[in-house]
Formats: structure tokens, sequence, C-alpha cells
């Protein structure tokens, strides 16, 4: 949803304007949901490859993404030096992660698993976190797409650059039956050639 509003809505109101004959509903929500049984054209998801074979996905864009927090954060804790520091921090947690409480960092010559303590603070929603994060309540793993604004203006401060977190990927998402769609069609290239002039 977060990805969906800062990102993707500004795209389908740019894509609206190209084709005004194409009537468009969105629903923004986090959780998979069944696209046939809802009778959806194209989902935007993000994540790994597919496991159902009724659905057909092209791949958007990656989303890498980032450690942060806020300096006042920083200020008022230990230094985060290693992945490992992690553990004894507060981590702002995306509940509806594949593992949640489990981050994976890596370089080139390491893989480190972390497994944070109970989070101070559990959210189904990413712009929430990063507000909980620019409030300084700890530190969060997201996507560099919504947090780039706040990393250029020093709102938020990137933690252990030498580290990357597990690269995801945004995909749209259509069942078999609809692959043959126009309109769909249509809508999954114009999001292909404006996220690859704009990410």
């Amino acid at each position: 949803m977060s990805i969906g509003l800062k990102v993707l809505n500004p795209l389908i109101c740019q894509f609206m304007h190209a084709h005004p004959g194409i009537s468009v509903e969105v629903v923004m929500i986090d959780q998979y949901i069944d696209l046939i049984e809802h009778g959806i054209d194209v989902a935007i998801r993000g994540g790994g490859e597919l496991s159902d074979s009724s659905l057909r996905s092209r791949k958007l864009i990656k989303v890498p993404r980032v450690l942060c927090t806020s300096p006042a954060y920083i200020e008022a804790s230990e230094k985060i030096l290693i992945p490992e520091n992690l553990t004894s921090h507060h981590c702002l947690i995306y509940s509806l992660s594949s593992s949640p409480r489990r981050w994976v960092f890596h370089n080139q010559n390491y893989v480190k698993i972390v497994d944070l303590k109970p989070g101070t603070y559990v959210v189904n929603n990413g712009l929430a976190l990063k507000q909980a994060a620019l409030s300084g309540h700890g530190v969060v793993l997201l996507p560099e797409l919504l947090v780039t604004d706040e990393l250029l203006s020093g709102e938020l401060v990137r933690l252990l650059p030498e580290w990357e977190a597990d690269t995801q990927a945004l995909y749209a998402i259509q069942p078999f039956h609809k692959e043959r769609s126009n309109k769909a069609r249509a809508f999954i290239d114009f999001l292909v050639n404006a996220l690859d002039e704009t990410c």
C-alpha cells in the first residue's frame, strides 16, 4: 500500500490521462487476495517468484531496501557497527513480511542473519513504519523508494551502508485468462516504461 500511494498512484493518474477511455478501479491493500475470485485484472505485488500456476507475472523494477533511523535515535543509542548489533536495538517491524523478525544482510564475503527481539512497534504498513522511524522510535528496514527524500534531507540516516539487505522486486501479476486483455497489457507496458524512467 505504501509504494502504491507514493509511487504507483501518481503513475496510474498519468495512465488515465494517456488513456481517457479506460475506466480504472484501484484497491490498495497489503494482504494477498485471490485475483480470480475478486475479478482483478492486474495486481502489483512485491516479493519473489510466483508459486500459483494460474497467474502470470512480469517484473517491473528491483526494490532495494535500506536500513535507516533518525539522527535523534542515533544520538540516544549505542552504535550500530555490524548487523548483530541490531539485536540490542528497537527495530520497527513490518508484520506482513515473510520473516518479520529475521533480517538478512550480505556483503561481498558474508551473509548475516539477525533474529530481532520482539519489536517495540509492529505494523502492517511501510509509511507508518517510516513515520515511527522519523519520530525517533527505532531502526527500520524499508524499500529505498519510500525513504529517498528523507535520506537526502537528513531526516533519516542510512545505517551499515557496507551491508545490503536482500533486494526485492515489484511485479505485475495477472490471472492466466486475462493475459490477452489489451487494456491490461497497455497498463503494464505503461508502468514498465514509466518506472524505468523514474526509478
